[in-house]
């Protein structure tokens, strides 16, 4: 799925990405936006291996048996360090299916992150606001 992505860039900045379940329907990757601007453009789909981050192009080893990336067109954190300043790499606890997340860009303008799954599903993404945020659910079936 995609909607303006690359050209669409944001002045707003991610601040957090967390994690969700909601059984026995889906499981729920969330990227928060803080600031003021449009919405960034973004990309959510499946990559085989290997998968590389950027801008090094190096091999980035995600668990499971299946990547879905998610890519959007803001920064996180931006230059001057405002914005996320969680872990690169998490291994959350709250969800089954969702073996881990991998930050594999944040770099002029764009970042993207990896979720490793145990396995493909299908799923949909979201744009909501009160808080701005990017959502994407993966199916449990």
């Amino acid at each position: 799925m995609e909607d303006g992505f690359p050209q669409r860039l944001s002045r707003l900045v991610g601040i957090e990405i967390r994690t969700g379940s909601h059984p026995p329907c889906f499981e729920r990757v969330v990227i928060e936006f803080a600031g003021i601007g449009d919405a960034p453009g973004f990309r959510v789909e499946y990559q085989p291996d290997p998968i590389l981050d950027s801008p090094r192009g190096e091999e980035v080893e995600v668990a499971g048996n299946a990547t879905l990336v998610i890519s959007a067109g803001a920064w996180m954190p931006n230059p001057d360090g405002d914005g996320y300043d969680g872990p690169r790499e998490i291994l959350p606890l709250n969800v089954e299916t969702i073996l881990e997340l991998e930050q594999l860009e944040n770099f002029e303008g764009m970042t993207a992150w990896a979720i490793g799954l145990d396995r493909e599903r299908p799923f949909t993404v979201q744009w909501l606001e009160n808080p701005t945020r990017l959502v994407v659910d993966i199916a449990l079936d």
